[in-house]
């Protein structure tokens, strides 16, 4: 990280093991070329998705401090390594808010925003093959699902409804439109879930999610 171009010293960098990057965020205006703002972000192993007001949110794994803010869904580490979500403004300027979130030793794996500035994350477990799926509400103050599910990728298509990409062989138990619990699947799987968590389709996966074409339809490669 020596040597960054840092515009904004927000937070100082994320104390990581030296097998983890810090982590920085950068905004480039895309019709200059210019350098809108780059910051560090606190914690370690991060992934982000961005809003349409382009505020940026960000997940990962802190095993010292994170600066939660006032009415965060949980402002108390839950164990010595704990998972975190953040949203830093789109000045990058300030922390919108930022909240720990799950048990011990977790941390969070992937993140979608809705239109509504709703975020799920995917989080899994250090220690054991444990995954859950859980969404935040829009203030970082409130959980508003939160479940045991599979080991994956998920994104938010134009109608708010969650993309869940399972890993083959993933083995965390699921509830299923049946009301059953399902303990593993076998293939690449496609879950679709409304924007309260409902599962409203389930089809296996011929290749890896790629985005969505202009009409909103899912493209795999």
């Amino acid at each position: 990280a020596a040597g960054l171009p840092v515009t904004r010293t927000v937070f100082p960098p994320g104390q990581c093991p030296v097998y983890y990057a810090v982590v920085f965020a950068a905004a480039i205006d895309i019709s200059t070329g210019e350098l809108r703002y780059l910051t560090y972000l606190p914690g370690c192993s991060s992934t982000s998705d961005v809003d349409s007001a382009g505020n940026l949110y960000f997940t990962g794994y802190t095993d010292s401090s994170f600066p939660v803010t006032k009415g965060a869904y949980l402002t108390q580490a839950p164990g010595p390594t704990a998972a975190f979500v953040g949203r830093l403004n789109a000045s990058g300027t300030a922390l919108d808010f930022g909240t720990y979130l799950g048990a011990s030793n977790y941390w969070g794996r992937d993140i979608a925003v809705d239109s509504h500035g709703g975020v799920w994350l995917t989080l899994n477990s250090f220690s054991t093959p444990s995954f859950f799926l859980a969404k935040l509400e829009s203030t970082g103050s409130k959980l508003a699902y939160y479940s045991p599910f599979f080991n994956g990728d998920i994104l938010v298509d134009g109608s708010d409804n969650l993309l869940f990409f399972a890993f083959s062989q993933a083995n965390t138990s699921m509830a299923t439109s049946s009301g059953m619990l399902r303990e593993s699947c076998g293939s690449d799987t496609l879950f679709k879930l409304d924007p309260a968590g409902t599962l409203l389709l389930e089809r296996a996966l011929p290749g890896t999610p790629l985005g969505f074409d202009n009409q909103g339809n899912l493209l795999v490669g």
